[in-house]
């Protein structure tokens, strides 16, 4: 269940989709980059991605503090 590139998917295989659920619901920032994590997919990689969209990917997945990286390390 683990070979996949969903991430929704990904973080109920790792048995957080409680938590992360109410982490989103307590932080609108948080929430915001996990919409945008959320929308790709495994075919939007052969995307040609705007900067705009792609430093926004970028900052949702990590360089914020409320990106969904960081909170996924708080549970490694």
């Amino acid at each position: 269940k683990s070979y996949v590139h969903k991430a929704a998917e990904l973080v109920d295989v790792a048995n957080l989709s409680k938590q992360f659920q109410a982490a989103r619901k307590a932080n609108p920032k948080l929430e915001a980059n996990w919409d945008v994590v959320n929308n790709w997919s495994e075919q939007s990689r052969y995307t040609v991605w705007s900067r705009a969209d792609a430093d926004a990917m970028i900052e949702a997945v990590g360089k914020s503090p409320d990106g969904v990286l960081p909170w996924l390390k708080l549970h490694w």
